[in-house]
Parts: structure tokens; C-alpha cells; sequence
């Protein structure tokens, strides 16, 4: 994965991912709202394909699944977080959003390339920082893009 990191700080929770009230959205898009009361600029700086880089407790709070989805809409691809709330953290991965915990120096708009593999992050083309491993058990489900997909292949369901 390759992208430019856009910025958040500590402790974002669910309700400041997509407040409840933009669930119900009328014209079906809450993409536009993502981040607004932590970002207010968000939607007008995240192109699909970027990363987002968070502080420590990433997904505290509210994991519900419409979170995910507003993500998903979004083409969010992975969160790089000081630290992931282990709800949050495990229904990323089913969802096919990667929770990678990593303890790197990034400024908005750095460039950044994921390397899940080999559990690298580089930043800048210059440096390069570890990512927390995945256990074993879950290698496979983030292989196959999410819980549903990993399900679908090992019971050959179309």
C-alpha cells in the first residue's frame, strides 16, 4: 500500500469517525462527514487511497458497524495508529480495514508505503519503522480482505 498520510490526534472514537447523526443520511453519502468534529477539513484533503495516521486509542469508544461501512464507502484501506482499540482493532480486520499499530514520526502528508509482509512502514522514501505483527490466526482473514471473503472462500460460496 502506498498513499499520503492524513492526520489525526489521540483518542478518536467512534461518534468522531461519523457522528450518529449522519447515519440516517437522507442522499445515502456519509463520506463528507467523516472526521468533521476532530477535522473539520477532512473530506476536503483525504483522496481514496490515502492512509490515515492517528495518535494512540484509535476506535475508542462506539465500534458499530455502520463506522466501518462510512469508512468502506470512503475507501479508507488501513488506519496506522500509536495504539488501536482491540474492538475497534478486530472488526477493522473483519471488515477489510487494516489496523496497523505502529509508533512512527509522520506528518500530514508524508508518503507513506505499508508493506504488511514484511511489517514495515516507510516514510518518505527514507525511513522505516516496524509494525506490531498480526497473529497468525488472523494473517489469513486480512489476506482475503475481511472476515465475509475469508468465509466465502474457505466454504466456496460465490
Amino acid at each position: 500500500m502506498r498513499g499520503k498520510a492524513v492526520l489525526l490526534g489521540d483518542n478518536i472514537g467512534g461518534d468522531m469517525i461519523i457522528s450518529s447523526e449522519h447515519l440516517a443520511n437522507q442522499d445515502g453519502s456519509v463520506t463528507k462527514y467523516l472526521f468533521e468534529s476532530v477535522r473539520p477539513d477532512f473530506s476536503a484533503v483525504y483522496r481514496p487511497g490515502d492512509l490515515i495516521v492517528a495518535g494512540k486509542n484509535f476506535g475508542c469508544g462506539s465500534s458499530r458497524e455502520q463506522v466501518f461501512h462510512a469508512l468502506k464507502e470512503a475507501q479508507v484501506s488501513c488506519v496506522i495508529a500509536k495504539s488501536i482499540n482491540r474492538q475497534f482493532y478486530r472488526n477493522g480486520i473483519n471488515m477489510g480495514i487494516l489496523p496497523l499499530v505502529c509508533d512512527a514520526e509522520i506528518r500530514d502528508g508524508d508518503l507513506l508505503d505499508v508493506d504488511v509482509e514484511k511489517g514495515a512502514l516507510v516514510v518518505n522514501g527514507t525511513k522505516e519503522y516496524p509494525l506490531s505483527p498480526f497473529p497468525d490466526q488472523l494473517r489469513e482473514v486480512i489476506r482475503d480482505g475481511g472476515l465475509l471473503n475469508h468465509y466465502r472462500k474457505c466454504h466456496s460460496l460465490s
